[in-house]
Formats: C-alpha cells, structure tokens, sequence
C-alpha cells in the first residue's frame, strides 16, 4: 500500500474540523420587568380584603408541570412583584380600576379609584430600570374602570 493513500497508515482520515457557528448565541433573557421580548401582563393596584392596594405585579401566563399523583398538571407561574405605586415623594398611591401599558420601555399607570381622591385623571410612569415614579401631564378628565 502506498503510504500517501488514505487509511495506509491504518488510521481513517479525520473529516476537517467543523466550522464554527455564524450566528451569536441568543442571550438569557431575563423575565422581569427589564425585559421587553416576552409579553406580561400588568397588575397594578386593586382591592383586596383589606383595602386598596398599591402593588405592581407582572405575569407572563407560563404554565409550569407538575407531577401529581397518577399524573401531571399544569400550573401556572405565580404573578411577580414589581414594586409599589408611588408618588414623586415616595408616597404610596393605592388604586383600583386604573389602566395599565407598557411603551417604549415604561409602564404607565392612567387614572383608577382612590377612596382617598374618588375618580382619577393622573398618569403615572416606571423606567424599566428604576422602581421610580414619574408624574406625568395628566388626562383631561377623571376615569377609573378601564382595566
């Protein structure tokens, strides 16, 4: 056999190394409030048994599995706390029937009940990257029930 043919040496010839990939690895993703790729939905405020509430939870619907007996279920994935409604001065802002919308990377709260104020006209903003409020220009009007 001659010793330039393949497999002369008794070894196989070794394909070429593999290319490396073209594509960047897709970053993690972190599904909090910071990240804007996966849709939540946003609970703000509300009334609970004891009273008007000022907290902000998100919510992405995921379901988890469970393994139950004869069986798996699905759950689904607790709300997350995001934080309190506040005011410029750190003040809590309980409300119920407010809106809630998520643009440009803050959320906005607009109007809703206070049992302090009645019907609300004020809008208020979240950074994505700072739990602080920002008052915004309010409506033209008071309006609670639009969630």
């Amino acid at each position: 056999m001659n010793p330039s043919q393949p497999g002369a040496s008794g070894k196989e010839a070794q394909p070429p190394p593999a290319e490396p990939p073209t594509e960047k690895p897709v970053p993690s993703v972190d599904h909090g409030f910071y990240d804007s790729l996966i849709p939540r939905i946003w609970l703000a405020g509300g009334i609970s048994q004891y009273g008007e509430s000022a907290s902000v939870m998100s919510w992405s619907g995921e379901a988890k599995l469970k393994a139950v007996k004869g069986g798996v279920e699905k759950v689904a994935e607790d709300p997350r706390r995001e934080g309190d409604v506040m005011n410029f001065r750190s003040h809590l802002r309980p409300r119920s029937a407010c809106a809630a919308t998520q643009c440009k990377g803050r959320l906005f709260l607009l109007g809703g009940y206070s049992t302090q104020f009645g019907a609300l006209a004020s809008v208020l903003s979240r950074d994505k990257r700072s739990p602080t409020w920002r008052v915004e220009t309010k409506m033209k009007s008071r309006r609670d029930g639009m969630a």
